[in-house]
């Protein structure tokens, strides 16, 4: 499936309204001029294109959907297509669609009973709480990222101190190095992981979110990246304008929306980001 291929008014898909409706009509406008992009179905979740989203499936899946829409013999297929669907038909209980735990937000609790509900195997849950359960793990892991990302910060921000402390530059100039060895990553690795983890620092409401399990890391290294030149004031500007909106896009979709509002306050933004991109490629390659 592509990745523009989900479900209108999915998770998150409404919030933020005024803004994101700003948001989507500056890009439905800038999308005439540009060939090469292809919006998803319905950014804004209020379900007017359903016949559109239904038609972009691929033919197997689309006949089954027809054959049995939203209840019936079709439960399976529905689970997970409709899991976040809104209304009181789908809710349920433990982890079944809108019950107690499939909105609870994460943390050691949600660590406990998601632990719980997969250790005797899954083939015990039903259709709709086994989705519960994977996107438990998925705030979960967004979670476990956030507080990562402090860590780093934090051990940063005293190796910094010490530095200046001590006299001894080094002790800065090498966290990366020292996150590499505890981590056993490569050294890009270490450096790209401390440079998204002083990025969100810089954005607190997108680490919120993340923390939060609102959004999962890809969409958060998106709002790092797609931020990083600009000054601190105005990309907590433009992450606040987008944000609400985030849960229920692609990455796709949330870097173009990122990207008109960036390049709307910066028009050389782009020129800089393909500069920066260039310096990587001489280094690394």
């Amino acid at each position: 499936m592509s990745e523009s291929f989900r479900l209108p008014g999915g998770e998150g898909g409404r919030a933020g309204v005024d803004d994101q409706e700003e948001i989507q009509a500056e890009l439905l406008a800038w999308d005439a001029a540009h060939d090469d992009y292809e919006p998803g179905p319905d950014p804004d979740g209020d379900g007017d294109d359903m016949a559109a989203w239904i038609a972009a499936m691929p033919p197997d899946i689309r006949a089954i959907w027809e054959a049995e829409p939203w209840t019936g013999d079709g439960e399976a297929f529905a689970a997970g297509f409709l899991h976040h669907h809104d209304t009181a038909e789908f809710r349920g209980d433990g982890f079944a669609a809108g019950g107690t735990l499939d909105v609870m937000p994460p943390g050691p609790e949600l660590a406990s009973f998601t632990a719980a509900a997969a250790g005797p195997g899954h083939g015990r849950l039903g259709e709709s709480e086994l989705i519960g359960v994977l996107c438990g793990w998925q705030r979960l892991a967004a979670w476990a990222a956030a507080g990562q990302a402090a860590a780093i910060t934090a051990l940063t921000a005293r190796r910094t101190a010490q530095a200046a402390g001590l006299n001894r530059p080094s002790l800065a100039e090498h966290v990366s190095d020292e996150i590499a060895a505890a981590l056993t990553l490569t050294g890009q690795a270490a450096q790209n992981l401390a440079g998204h983890a002083a990025a969100l620092a810089q954005l607190p409401a997108v680490h919120a979110a993340l923390a939060a399990g609102q959004l999962d890391w890809p969409r958060a290294v998106v709002f790092t990246t797609e931020l990083v030149s600009l000054n601190p004031a105005t990309a907590i500007a433009i992450a606040g304008r987008v944000l609400p909106g985030a849960p229920g896009m692609t990455t796709a979709q949330l870097r173009r929306a990122l990207r008109k509002l960036v390049l709307d306050h910066d028009p050389q933004a782009a020129a800089r980001r393909r500069k920066d991109a260039a310096a990587g490629a001489d280094v690394h390659a």
